[in-house]
């Protein structure tokens, strides 16, 4: 079917003097451009493209250095750009290439804070420029020694430094800077609309198109040598539109395809990729033959980080590694090498000069590289490495956060607690990142997926727990892994917090709502409920210690093995259980807020028995109730009167069930393993014969077996629900689907599936385990982590396809 775009209407015209146009760059604005004042990092409602002020000059420099470095089993040159701290942001290739000419692989673009660094690796040495930027970059385009534009958080910028000024146009969830009718252009879109805005003499006159489905990507495309056009990729096939704005269709059918590489080559050639039939191919359009050329598929696993071509040769990165492929004469990749970088690769660059030589741009949130390597030497595997120091420039130095070391005042005895644990980075291949060790056995760790929440993982993740005594060390896991993922010093983690509390706690719960208040089961066979306590700090040798001492409490004699809590409606719901005895211990909100001045009394505990022993209580997300895992059923117990039937009644949703549990407190979603085999339970209602909706289960029992799962745990995020599974040296991600369809007697069959996302090698075997791989393709940003417990060990590890871009 040909596809069109349809005009919509002239949108604006912005008015300046001044000018930004051409078939090039853009020229130098004019002194008396007009503008409206905007305060640096906003974004004021202000029509599009309007001139806005801002000072553009870089708040700190940047140190750098440059070095020496070396491929394993080549003659590769190697040029190292090494900076000061860590990017947000990297990208390579970061001008504006509208020639052939103009394609290299010898630059790169750094954000840090809010300001963006350029280096260039020249003959005479590194040519360096700085800016400003007010949003977090998705991409970034060069356009000349004056002006750059930004992509930041949906909002495309153009800056020019002569002016301190920037324009925006916000909305933007693909765009692609081209030349349409002899100006220069910049195409936006959201959605299945499109707007093309060109630029003359200072003006931005804009005109709307709609599009038959919804516009994932864009990129310009070379016409005769020079920028004409651009390519969209589209959740119904993928297209060439020329400068009159006619579509040309590439023959790739109605698949969703995406553009993945942040250049183009030298004839202008891009890198897609299809979820729908996971393959990459590269493509361009002959303006000769009026064609859209497109390689033979390659199929990949999942979507590259990264990617680039060059004439013969596609680089795809996962995680650390580039993988190397050549075009052969059936038109279809063929695999030539793997090169293993010591961090992740944020963006690559290829350029072929020359039939005998590659040159590969590569960055990473610490560094770039520039390597040029004969093609008969990538052949196989390949280990990159920084070497000696050249020469160093002047800049800023790196002073980080001060992090706390393992001392504490002495006189509250917590020294020895926080000498008890270390970092330190490990690495097993694909999964890479921090262990927590601590070096005695803690008298409690948080593996139990019950422990009060504040966001959609279990068990108090990603903040790590642990207890030694009646001291309870609290740990941010996202810190740890935002500090590796950015290449800090580990060592400088903030410690979130100590307790320290009036008893050793088996078990506890926290996060209550955004307390801070532990309550928690003692190894002295009490319940504790803090409600008031002292937050002291002291300086040590290596940085400031923060704890909490407690100064209020009370206390049960109830020797109990788990605990959680439930708020519903201003009413807090403290739960405890021992053997078949459900405790629940009621508080207000106003008791508790009055606490700390008026004290709070010890409640007498309300008792529950069940039909055998508890396992677990889980708080449901809205007050629904406490759900209720016993050795074979599973109950909700309606604590405050959720349910018409009022506070107090026990419902039976599921008997005759063994095997080991998890639930997932965000969407109500539960799991059963045994016999290997998983069984899906899903929380729903239905009215009874009363005409009063109830609770009841939908039971999903899987389609294959999985054998010797030893943990698990439900992830849920924006796209899908997943599973991640600890097995004896293995963690595995699966991706859940569940459905149902109707049998020769129209009765439901309920199914649950199991795909198998990730799998990796490690060398423990998992406790508890957690872990996300999912694309917020959205944001620039695909999550890939794991956090697991392995005995006195705790992982914060990234996978290959953790990154922003």
């Amino acid at each position: 079917m040909k596809r069109v775009l349809i005009a919509i209407l002239l949108v604006f015209v912005v008015l300046s003097a001044g000018c930004m146009g051409g078939t090039n760059t853009p020229t130098t604005e004019s002194q008396s451009a007009t503008s409206s004042t905007t305060a640096p990092g906003e974004s004021p409602e202000t029509e599009p493209w309007a001139y806005q002020s801002l000072n553009l000059e870089p708040t700190e420099e940047l140190g750098y250095s440059l070095h020496t470095g070396s491929l394993s089993g080549t003659n590769a040159e190697v040029e190292v750009i090494v900076i000061d701290k860590p990017a947000d942001f990297a990208k390579t290739s970061a001008n504006w290439e509208a020639s052939p000419d103009e394609v290299s692989a010898s630059n790169v673009v750094f954000q840090v804070g809010k300001n963006v660094y350029y280096f260039e690796l020249r003959d005479d040495g590194v040519y360096t420029e700085a800016g400003r930027v007010v949003g977090d970059l998705f991409d970034f385009i060069r356009l000349d020694d004056d002006k750059y534009i930004g992509w930041e958080n949906g909002v495309v910028r153009v800056y020019l430094r002569s002016l301190n000024k920037y324009r925006e146009k916000k909305g933007v969830l693909a765009y692609a800077t081209t030349v349409i009718g002899g100006k220069l252009a910049i195409v936006t879109s959201f959605e299945d609309n499109l707007t093309v805005t060109t630029f003359e003499s200072g003006n931005a006159e804009s005109e709307e198109y709609t599009f038959d489905c919804t516009i994932l990507s864009m990129h310009p495309a070379f016409g005769e040598g020079t920028i004409a056009g651009f390519y969209m990729g589209t959740t119904c096939g993928f297209y060439y539109v020329d400068p009159d704005l006619n579509v040309h269709d590439s023959g790739l059918g109605d698949d969703s395809w995406q553009i993945v590489s942040n250049d183009h080559d030298e004839v202008g050639s891009v890198v897609l990729y299809s979820s729908d039939s996971s393959s990459v191919v590269t493509t361009y359009y002959d303006w000769d033959d009026d064609a859209v050329y497109v390689s033979e598929p390659l199929k990949v696993e999942k979507r590259p980080s990264s990617a680039s071509l060059s004439w013969f040769y596609l680089a795809l990165a996962y995680g650390n590694k580039l993988y190397l492929y050549e075009l052969g004469e059936d038109s279809a990749y063929h695999y030539v090498g793997t090169i293993t970088f010591p961090d992740l690769v944020l963006d690559v660059k290829l350029v072929q000069p020359d039939d005998n030589t590659l040159e590969i741009g590569v960055a990473w949130s610490r560094g770039f590289a520039h390597i040029v390597v004969p093609v008969s030497e990538l052949k196989g595997e390949h280990t990159f490495s920084v070497g000696k120091e050249l020469s160093e420039s002047t800049g800023t130095e790196t002073t980080g956060e001060t992090g706390t070391s393992t001392s504490a005042p002495g006189e509250l005895n917590l020294e020895g607690v926080l000498e008890s644990f270390t970092f330190e980075e490990v690495n097993f291949g694909d999964l890479k990142g921090v262990k927590i060790h601590l070096l005695k056995s803690p008298d409690y760790r948080n593996v139990h997926d019950w422990m009060g929440w504040a966001s959609y993982a279990s068990a108090g993740l990603p903040d790590v727990y642990f207890a030694f005594g009646n001291y309870l060390v609290r740990v941010r896991g996202g810190e740890i892994r935002n500090l590796y993922y950015s290449g800090e010093d580990i060592n400088k983690y903030s410690l979130s917090a100590v307790y320290v509390l009036p008893a050793t706690p088996k078990d506890i719960s926290i996060n209550i709502y955004d307390s801070d208040e532990p309550f928690f089961a003692g190894t002295d066979g009490k319940l504790y409920l803090i409600y008031d306590n002292e937050l002291k700090s002291e300086d040590t040798p290596k940085g400031k210690i923060r704890y909490y001492e407690t100064t209020g409490y009370v206390s049960w004699n109830i020797d109990a093995d788990g605990v959680t809590a439930l708020a519903r409606r201003s009413n807090y719901y403290y739960t405890a259980w021992k053997g078949k005895t459900l405790y629940v211990i009621a508080y207000t909100s106003d008791q508790l807020y009055d606490a700390r001045q008026n004290g709070l009394p010890a409640v007498t505990p309300k008792s529950i028995t069940l039909p055998e022993d508890i396992v677990a209580v889980y708080p449901m997300k809205y007050g629904e109730g406490l759900l209720i895992r016993t050795e074979t059923g599973l109950y909700l117990y309606d604590v405050a009167g959720y349910y018409k039937y009022g506070a107090g009644k026990l419902y039976t949703l599921l008997t005759n069930a063994p095997g080991k549990f998890a639930y997932q407190h965000y969407t109500e979603d539960a799991v059963i393993y045994n016999g290997d085999r998983f069984t899906w339970i899903e929380l729903t209602g239905k009215y009874d014969s009363n005409d009063i909706y109830v609770p009841v289960v939908e039971v999903y029992p899987a389609t294959v077996t999985i054998s010797g799962a030893k943990t698990f745990s439900i992830m849920y995020n924006t796209y899908d629900t997943q599973l991640a599974v600890g097995f004896d040296g293995r963690i595995a991600l699966y991706n859940v689907t569940t459905g149902y369809y109707y049998d020769e007697n129209d009765n439901r069959v309920y199914y649950l599936n199991l795909t198998l996302d990730q799998s990796f090698s490690v060398p423990f075997t998992p406790d508890y385990v957690y872990g996300e791989d999912e694309c917020y393709c959205h944001v620039s940003y695909h999550a890939n982590y794991y956090y697991a417990w392995a005995g006195n060990d705790f992982y914060v590890l990234l996978g290959p396809n953790h990154r922003r871009w």
